[in-house]
């Protein structure tokens, strides 16, 4: 924290002097955060609080003097100060639950103070859209900008009614909104230096390009070539190898250096998620990793069997797969699960997520590799599970645990019928129509073509009303018993019955737990993710 304290000192002095601009934002400021973020005791956050308090008022008596300018460095330091409103309360201390005295400790001794540290920054950064240079933007600032950084702010004191619960996952959203709506605000002004031209971005898309990266369920995702960007995807990629090397990472983490094995990356069936992939590829061998890309946009079910039970923990340091789920076509992401194929829990995506965003403050080059040279030496592979996949499903029972699938018996049931099947020119191409090949059941396919553009769909998300399409085509066809739909990675499904009625998987699943475990008496444990239906528990 020493260091910290010098670095501040020396900025205070030269401010105070009058002398040069010197930059405010930096390596010093960045590891300081990092301590923040990482403080677990009261020994370690009261002085990284200090010391950012005390870097606020730096940066408020620059503002007050009219030495932060108007490019890059000022756009970091506007950055930053998002960032200390998104990480000053880390999600793990707000829902903290198993020890109740050190429960107590984080309500009384650490929140409030992290609330109050918010505070301190929402003021410097109304400090900053003050300066003379947003005044053609005074009144949009007011009415749309600061209620926006207000929301984030002391959870005990002015704005508990507001802030109250509103944790670290939307106070991310929030930055990003922030961002976003200032970048929107470039519409309104025609200040140079705030809208820039064509060769030199103005302080409003800086400040938009180092938006805090935000993860979803298990992946950042973003609009192509506008919140999705080549540098920004290299940089979420780097934060995944660095936990993977163990690089750095908090022991809170639970990393182990897993360098020289291999990353599984592959990538749905968007215009632009093969590049995402060899990206990708680049980073992660630049990392001292091996690759298995995907020969083809891949399922991401098919991915994770590749992972784990095709190569196995073992061989592998995990999944990476180029996909932005259920969203509309223009976006993509990227989803990172670990070696034994869980997606990546929350604490780990929060780190990915700050590691990525340190990466993006300080402006760091990330390195990559030649695909051409890493193919050539053994260590990029490619693969297609295909035939793999939908061997091992119809191979449930058959020297396994699992459970039988009973071909005859389905063959049977459709053998007066036929099944349609909605693939929403994604990844599931070819493989439910394999399985149902090699069972002996007839079917017709819609929109089975990969097309980025989603012809006939407005959405390739199979839920209503996106799902209408097939269920029009049930309903039209006497003999159709069942309709099957999947989204553009294959992970969601919906279903829809004879007479065309859709049902939600959380309806489905429910049945298909009860039916095992009542109707066919079956014994063992069922595994539930989160999002899962509470029927299916009872």
């Amino acid at each position: 924290m020493g260091n910290f304290q010098h670095e501040i000192e020396m900025i205070t002095e030269t401010l105070a002097a009058g002398g040069p601009e010197q930059p405010l934002t930096g390596p010093v400021f960045v590891k300081m955060l990092e301590a923040l973020a990482e403080a677990d005791s009261t020994e370690e956050w009261e002085p990284a609080m200090d010391a950012v308090h005390q870097y606020l008022n730096v940066v408020d008596n620059a503002l007050a003097r009219g030495m932060v300018g108007t490019g890059t460095e000022s756009a970091k330091l506007f950055a930053m100060l998002l960032t200390i409103l998104a990480e000053a309360g880390q999600y793990r201390h707000e829902t903290y639950s198993k020890d109740p005295e050190y429960r107590k400790l984080l309500d009384e001794a650490l929140l409030p103070k992290m609330g109050q540290l918010r505070e301190h920054a929402i003021q410097v950064a109304k400090q900053y859209l003050r300066q003379d240079l947003f005044v053609s933007l005074e009144a949009d600032l007011e009415v749309e900008i600061f209620p926006l950084l207000e929301s984030m702010g002391d959870v005990s004191g002015k704005n508990s009614r507001l802030a109250r619960d509103r944790y670290m996952p939307f106070r991310v959203i929030q930055t990003g909104n922030v961002s976003e709506r200032l970048f929107g605000l470039a519409q309104r002004t025609e200040e140079s230096q705030l809208v820039g031209n064509e060769q030199n971005p103005g302080l409003l898309q800086q400040i938009y390009n180092l938006k805090y990266a935000r993860f979803g369920t298990s992946g950042v995702r973003g609009r192509w070539g506008v919140d999705f960007t080549e540098e920004r995807a290299k940089r979420v990629v780097q934060a995944i190898c660095d936990y993977l090397r163990a690089a750095n990472v908090p022991a809170r983490i639970k990393a182990e250096n897993l360098q020289g094995k291999r990353i599984v990356i592959g990538y749905d069936s968007r215009r632009n998620a093969q590049l995402v992939a060899e990206w990708t590829a680049q980073v992660c061998l630049a990392n001292g990793f091996k690759v298995d890309l995907a020969k083809r946009d891949t399922p991401t079910p098919a991915l994770v069997y590749y992972l784990t039970d095709y190569l196995g923990a073992d061989e592998c340091a995990g999944l990476i797969n180029c996909t932005a789920s259920h969203n509309p076509p223009e976006w993509q992401g990227i989803k990172f699960n670990p070696q034994h194929g869980f997606p990546a829990p929350t604490d780990l995506t929060d780190f990915i997520a700050a590691r990525a965003n340190r990466l993006q403050l300080l402006d760091k080059d990330v390195p990559v590799a030649d695909l051409g040279q890493a193919r050539e030496r053994g260590d990029l592979r490619e693969f297609d599970p295909l035939a793999n996949f939908t061997a091992w499903i119809l191979d449930g029972g058959k020297g396994n645990r699992r459970i039988a699938i009973d071909a005859e018996r389905i063959r049977e049931h459709f053998a007066s019928g036929h099944v349609i099947i909605d693939e929403m020119h994604g990844t599931s191409r070819g493989y439910l129509t394999r399985i149902l090949d090699e069972i002996g059941v007839q079917y017709q396919v819609i929109h089975a073509e990969r097309d980025p553009n989603l012809p006939g769909l407005d959405y390739a998300n199979p839920e209503e009303p996106f799902i209408n399409p097939l269920k029009a085509v049930v309903k039209e066809q006497e003999d159709a018993m069942l309709g099957l739909g999947m989204d553009l990675d294959a992970d969601r499904f919906g279903v829809v019955d004879g007479d065309g009625e859709y049902y939600r998987p959380n309806q489905i699943l429910p049945m298909l737990v009860r039916y095992l475990g009542i109707d066919r008496e079956l014994t063992g444990r069922v595994i539930a993710t989160q999002t899962g239906s509470p029927l299916i528990e009872k």
